[in-house]
């Protein structure tokens, strides 16, 4: 028989989930962050500060209590799908925001449905407000400060990540590795970014994608029916080589089968769709075509690859597959001649409209960026798994910065916008800036390894109302004007919609059913 719960007991079984996720991942955030041990079954425990890795990893007995922990787990991911970042953050702020609705409600016997509703309003004010504070990343400094922040603090992350991106292309791309010694350093190749990720995860059961001098197959076409793949498929096969095929889109028997093939290792082979439709497809397949050299097969000029042969693959490329995104790169001593190719696709440019203008402008801002491979080197494999996660975070940081540009970190873009004149400040707003004010708070007893759980609203960590704010790497007060830490304003945006989105969740939720135990 299911087992149902409702109303306060309910929401107070949520909160338990919720509570325990968040008070695990809260001693990750900022400047004094420590790390985390996971227990694996038959391996070495595992020992990292990545917000998403740690909450993935916690469950409860109790079903519904499990319930609240899959939902705050469920911010984490979402924070790290939107922008890779910000995930305790997030976290952070969805159990505070859920823990003082839940206080004012029951204290002033408010409707639940009108308290979220005034919430979601605030927070889309306070998100309008934070895009005015943001200002373009436009110096290696401030590519530092970004990158060092993210990657917790960590000088040789900011320093290698700041020569890795070219803070004068926003396309800019970077891609990890793990080294085969103890050295990190940067490998530069031509390539770039498809936003664009493979179409099924069981070509990706670890969640990224790495294949090593692969041929690609570019095409218009639908493919409908496996037979479409084989004359690839054979000759990777026969080279020992993986595949990347990248079409407009997949149906019938092709992506199961080929799915069946690759889950019994018989082939080494994903599938990724075009990131656009009609000539903007055309011109991204050029463009990868460009940076690949393979032939690029089009519907309207009779093309089919089932009369491929091998040299319309292109040559040896490096490829790394993810759910939302692909890069691909090429040795910068191939006879590929980008520049050559950037010139031909420019001419006339002067004679477009401003749309089309800008749309080729940033097709060649993106051929004209470098892929930078990092590789992350450490003392054992332990110890380059935690670097990995940690170049990860400031590798997604960095990219989105150069995307949307950067805001005051550690919460005071949060205090900025809070405590501006504008005029959309309603009751509701006490709740949403109890959360943001737990931020710096967390930030800076994790910096002086005190229980920020034990001191929540300590007036003596407010040194904002006095004009000063904390620098948990200097561990002392500075003023506004003073403070150098940054954040970028997509993460810091995502941190705020990925809270609310599962507070109305958690918030709205009168009724819960249990699975019916053995």
């Amino acid at each position: 028989m299911s087992e149902i719960k409702r109303g306060v007991e309910l929401r107070e079984s949520l909160m338990e989930g919720i509570n325990l996720v968040a008070d695990v991942i809260r001693p990750t955030l900022g400047a004094g962050a420590s790390t985390v041990l996971l227990e694996r079954e038959n391996n070495f425990p595992l020992a990292l500060n990545d917000g998403v890795t740690i909450a993935k990893s916690i469950s409860h007995p109790d079903p519904f209590v499990n319930m609240g922990v899959n939902l705050i787990q469920q911010v984490s991911s979402e924070a790290q799908a939107k922008s890779g970042d910000g995930t305790t953050t997030a976290t952070v702020l969805a159990q505070k925001m859920c823990e003082g609705a839940i206080v004012y409600c029951n204290d002033y016997s408010k409707n639940m449905l009108d308290v979220v509703d005034e919430m979601e309003t605030s927070i889309d004010s306070m998100i309008q407000g934070l895009t005015e504070l943001a200002v373009p990343l436009d110096s290696k400094q401030q590519l530092f400060n970004v990158a060092y922040v993210a990657g917790n603090n960590d000088s040789e992350i900011g320093g290698i990540l700041s020569k890795a991106f070219d803070v004068d292309n926003k396309f800019s791309t970077v891609t990890l590795q793990p080294s085969k010694n103890t050295s990190t350093f940067i490998e530069t190749q031509n390539g770039f970014e498809i936003p664009s990720g493979y179409i099924s995860h069981y070509f990706a059961p670890e969640g990224k994608l790495d294949m090593k001098d692969a041929y690609v197959v570019l095409t218009t076409e639908v493919i409908d029916d496996f037979s479409t793949l084989i004359p690839a498929l054979e000759i990777a096969k026969g080279d020992n080589r993986p595949v990347l095929f990248i079409c407009r889109n997949v149906s019938g028997n092709a992506l199961p089968n080929l799915l069946v093939n690759v889950a019994n290792k018989a082939i080494n082979a994903c599938i990724v769709k075009v990131p656009a439709w009609g000539e903007e497809a055309e011109a991204w397949l050029d463009d990868i075509g460009c940076i690949t050299g393979s032939k690029v097969f089009k519907e309207g000029a009779g093309d089919t690859i089932t009369e491929l042969v091998k040299e319309d693959l292109g040559d040896s490329v490096t490829i790394t597959v993810k759910d939302t995104s692909t890069i691909i790169s090429q040795n910068l001593d191939t006879d590929i001649n980008v520049d050559e190719y950037i010139l031909s696709i420019g001419e006339g440019i002067e004679e477009l409209n401003d749309w089309d203008a800008e749309k080729l402008n940033n097709r060649i801002a993106r051929l004209q960026g470098k892929v930078s491979i990092v590789h992350v080197g450490g003392n054992s494999e332990l110890e380059i798994r935690e670097r990995l996660e940690r170049f990860d975070d400031a590798v997604n940081a960095t990219k989105a910065a150069l995307q949307s540009g950067v805001v005051k970190g550690g919460g005071l873009a949060y205090y900025q916008v809070l405590n501006s004149d504008a005029g959309w400040r309603n009751s509701i707003m006490d709740i949403i800036q109890e959360a943001c004010e737990e931020i710096p708070i967390v930030i800076r007893y994790n910096s002086e390894r005190h229980s920020a759980r034990g001191v929540r609203g300590s007036t003596q960590q407010k040194d904002w109302l006095n004009g000063r704010w904390y620098d948990a790497k200097a561990k002392e007060p500075l003023s506004v004007v003073g403070y150098r830490v940054i954040d970028p304003l997509d993460v810091v945006i995502s941190s705020l919609r990925s809270a609310m989105s599962i507070s109305r969740l958690v918030l709205t939720t009168e009724v819960a059913v249990a699975l019916p135990t053995e």
